[in-house]
């Protein structure tokens, strides 16, 4: 009778420090692939999807210009009124030009319409110029954009939304702008936003 209690007692305790050592094992095996799995997860670099930042010049015809100056980083835009645009792309005012829309004076005259129209002082009453009006004082050169002018543009653009038709508007210039769909679709989901944080930079001499 003892001797088979010695023998029980005997595997019991085998069984009891073989748990113990799978325990420890297992622990630290789990422990050791734990750490592993946080290392690789720090080594994966973080993807920042944010576009880049991009200088969006619009070219009127007299070969003056706007440039906007789409800051996603930052989620802001700079405006710079340009009296004379370059031939190729270039730097204004610290800003290059990235993109460019090459406005005829149908295009001008509709997104003018879009935006709402445009506010302005004319022998010191306001006046809100439709893309007609616009148009026609281009042409018989009694029409240049000021500060005031383009802070109003933009406080327009704020009241009435900027909508994916916009963007396809600015694309249905065909041949007259380089700009690209796949641009368009990204921007649409900043642009909104970035229009209520608009910077007017000084006039260009």
């Amino acid at each position: 009778m003892k001797k088979i209690l010695g023998l029980i007692l005997s595997f019991l305790i085998c069984v009891v420090i073989l748990v113990g050592i799978s325990y420890l094992y297992f622990k630290t095996d789990i422990t050791h692939n734990s750490e592993n799995a946080q290392a690789k997860k720090e080594d994966v670099p973080y993807f920042d999807n944010t576009p880049e930042n991009t200088g969006v010049l619009i070219r009127l015809p007299d070969n003056s210009g706007l440039l906007f100056y789409l800051n996603f980083k930052e989620e802001k835009i700079s405006a710079v009124n340009i009296s004379q645009c370059a031939k190729e792309n270039a730097w204004y005012n610290g800003y290059y030009s990235d993109k460019n829309i090459y406005a005829d004076y149908d295009f001008i005259s509709e997104l003018v319409d879009r935006i709402g129209g445009i506010n302005t002082v004319i022998d010191g009453q306001n006046i809100r110029l439709t893309g007609v009006d616009v148009v026609s004082m281009m042409k018989s050169n009694k029409f240049s954009i000021d500060t005031a002018m383009i802070s109003a543009l933009m406080e327009n653009i704020v009241q009435n939304g900027f909508s994916k038709d916009d963007l396809s508007f600015l694309l249905s210039s065909g041949d007259k702008t380089d700009l690209t769909l796949s641009d368009c679709i990204v921007w649409l989901e900043y642009l909104p936003e970035m229009f209520k944080n608009i910077t007017i930079v000084p006039l260009d001499t």
